[in-house]
């Protein structure tokens, strides 16, 4: 049964019971915690305000030791029936369909735009595409025509796009254990018409640049003697539904990647787009090769047989025209060639940026309340979208808004702050505290007992996969460091096994010799490993919130119900720390480079603070360091991003000042980033925490959304 709620006259909330009696709900909680459990029309008060009841610097704890506490007298406690009303009544359960929640109100309205930005953009690279092929003499005037055609095109293929990638918003992601599995998973019914999506959505939109050049227009010419297959837009739309179909296997077999992730920081919508334009060009450019070779190959050698075939089943088409012949010079036809690498660039192009818009505007931010609504509240309160376990786009954005609000210094992050740490209305129980710290902990052990089957990952004993051997490939290296100290073990047992147990033993070391076998077919650990790091963003939330709040309670929460909970959390979070750090021992997927010798190789992107680390006392170099940190900071890619200089090693006789370091750099010329340089010493710890302070904070001022 759900409350009724109305208002006094003083301002206080009242609850009706069920014969519309107003009783003040504030008692709920008050007998609750006296007593158990109480009806709501059992009892009868007169209140106004939380203060009026409870004396003033009196704090949580003082409530829990039973200052305030009351003598009930045993024959005035509820009935059982009663107390689960009540409970009910006062804590609303989690389910959504009794209050009528509707789910598609969190992911439809941001679909919708995020659609018709895609379209947007489809529509300004095919107009760009026209006026490029009418200028260079390569178009006809007569496309201009198909508007209609190139806009129910585009429609479709970003509908076909968008779905594809909003399933990873809308479904948690299933866990797959080997390649064989993948394979397996190939011909269930959402993977079929993912593949379907992908083939449909990438030939039309390879239809549509090509159709702004002559002689690629439409599928079906028509003339005097007949109606004629055009092969040369059938080999475009080939191509498309060619690249669709790798851009599927690609996506599919990425079975460990992370679905849902939040940028650093929220950036404007159009400079997120803009930012992520050119890197997302220059990589299909060169995905984008490759496969078309093989295309043009399978087509001339293969497919070709497939224009035969839509010609004999066909009803009303003549014949084919414009035919490619199966000659081997027809392999360097530059010009279709260029023509449908052109095209295929686009293609890719469109692919990845529909997954870059879907994602920007599905996960921008959004506000939840923090108390607890009644059933007729048509969105979800902080606790209810912590628990929701249908929609994982939801639980997200909810522990992304956790997280803000807890380390954020603003007004509005303070209210949402105070309104956590206070006490319900009669001062005894703090009910959005424990709600949020009930649905962290929760998260957090999840994912802390996950990693408890990874156990055996952590048998290294803090011995790096790199500190045994460099030269080997890290999955190879991964696999002799956790076989190394597994070989005595493994020789004992083998000593104590009977002779049926030894064979068995025997051909699962037979098997597991045979590399593509196990490659196959393998169960391999690192895969689940690699699942559960990918997907654990809500308990990092989790547990970087508890953290903030426990920081910013010393200050705020002036009542100290955090304090009554430390021992049980801070345990739990040293604990998740403890399993985190001996996995990362062993970890293969370790990156170490020097940017002179490896520049390519760079993690730009949702880069917004830089630390530049320069030796004070080696300045023979500091002519190289401004060069490398004036070309780095010109990167597009890291466009407004914070840079913080350390001039490090002042501890050592010899450290250049750093009036020097500061004019040797040219730091006074960087106008286009926020720049702060600070001495510090990585030996002794000096002035490391402020400057990273300062960074952070820079960060922080900068995080604003549209």
């Amino acid at each position: 049964m759900w409350p009724s709620y109305v208002s006094s006259p003083d301002g206080s909330r009242l609850v009706c019971g069920p014969d519309m009696s107003p009783t003040n709900d504030v008692l709920l909680n008050s007998t609750r915690r006296r007593t158990g459990f109480t009806s709501p029309t059992t009892r009868e008060a007169t209140y106004s305000s939380w203060a009026e009841n409870s004396p003033q610097g009196t704090s949580w704890s003082d409530r829990v030791n039973g200052s305030l506490q009351e003598k009930i007298d045993p024959a005035e406690l509820p009935s059982k029936a009663a107390l689960v009303e009540e409970e009910i009544a006062f804590y609303p359960p989690n389910k959504w369909d009794d209050r009528g929640v509707d789910l598609a109100l969190y992911w439809s309205p941001r679909l919708t735009r995020a659609l018709a930005t895609l379209i947007g953009v489809q529509c300004i690279l095919l107009v760009l595409f026209r006026l490029a092929a009418v200028v260079l003499f390569v178009g006809s005037n007569a496309s201009i025509f198909w508007a209609l055609a190139y806009f129910l095109a585009s429609l479709v293929s970003a509908a076909c796009l968008s779905s594809i990638y909003l399933r990873d918003y809308i479904a948690y992601p299933v866990e797959i254990s080997s390649r064989f599995d993948a394979f397996l998973a190939l011909f269930t019914l959402p993977a079929l018409a993912g593949w379907a999506k992908f083939t449909v959505g990438c030939s039309l939109i390879s239809w549509m640049f090509a159709a702004q050049l002559d002689s690629y227009q439409g599928l079906v010419l028509f003339s005097q003697s007949g109606k004629y297959l055009n092969e040369e837009n059938l080999y475009v739309v080939m191509s498309g539904a060619w690249i669709g179909t790798l851009l599927f296997f690609q996506r599919h077999f990425k079975f460990t990647s992370q679905r849902i992730r939040f940028p650093v920081i929220q950036r404007m919508k159009f400079l997120e787009l803009q930012a992520k334009a050119r890197p997302t060009l220059k990589k299909s450019v060169q995905s984008a090769f490759c496969p078309l070779v093989f295309f043009t190959m399978g087509y001339h050698f293969v497919f070709g047989d497939i224009k035969h075939l839509i010609v004999a089943l066909s009803v009303f088409l003549s014949s084919s025209t414009l035919e490619i012949e199966r000659c081997w010079y027809e392999l360097f036809n530059l010009r279709r060639f260029l023509v449908v690498y052109l095209c295929t660039i686009l293609t890719v192009f469109s692919v990845r940026l529909a997954k870059i818009i879907v994602r920007m505007f599905l996960l921008s931010p959004r506000e939840f309340g923090i108390e607890l609504f009644d059933r007729y509240q048509k969105e979800l309160c902080l606790s209810e979208a912590l628990n929701e376990t249908r929609l994982p786009l939801v639980r997200a954005l909810a522990f992304k808004y956790l997280m803000t609000v807890s380390s954020s210094s603003d007004i509005k992050a303070k209210s949402f702050r105070r309104k956590i740490f206070c006490l319900n209305p009669t001062g005894d129980v703090p009910n959005e505290w424990n709600a949020v710290r009930n649905d962290c902990l929760c998260i957090i052990r999840q994912f802390s007992s996950s990693l408890d089957n990874f156990h055996g990952l952590a048998q290294g004993k803090g011995l790096r996969h790199n500190d045994i051997i460099g030269a080997l490939p890290s999955q190879l290296a991964y696999r002799m460091t956790r076989m190394r100290f597994q070989r005595d073990r493994l020789t004992k047992q083998r000593k104590a096994m009977g002779i049926v147990e030894r064979m068995q033993f025997e051909i699962r070391e037979f098997i597991q010799r045979m590399p593509w076998l196990l490659y196959i077919f393998g169960q391999q650990e690192e895969h689940a490993f690699d699942f559960a790091i990918q997907n654990c963003q809500n308990a990092m939330y989790a547990a970087r919130s508890l953290a903030h709040l426990i920081a910013k309670s010393v200050k705020e929460d002036q009542y100290g119900v955090v304090l009554q909970d430390l021992e049980q959390i801070v345990p739990i979070l040293l604990s998740l720390k403890d399993k985190l750090y001996a996995l990362r021992k062993v970890n293969p997927r370790c990156h170490d480079y020097s940017i002179n010798v490896q520049r390519s190789l760079n993690y730009f992107e949702s880069t917004d603070g830089i630390v530049w680390v320069v030796d004070s006392v080696d300045t023979r170099r500091l002519d190289d360091c401004r060069r490398e940190l004036h070309a780095l900071i010109e990167e597009e890619r890291l466009v407004g991003a914070s840079v913080l200089v350390l001039a490090n090693k002042v501890d050592l006789p010899g450290a250049a000042s750093l009036e020097d370091i500061r004019e040797r750099l040219e730091l006074d010329n960087v106008t286009t980033h926020h720049w702060k340089i600070v001495r510090v010493s990585a030996m002794t710890g000096e002035n490391v925490v402020p400057a990273v302070g300062w960074l952070v904070n820079d960060i922080s001022q900068r995080l604003f959304t549209i």
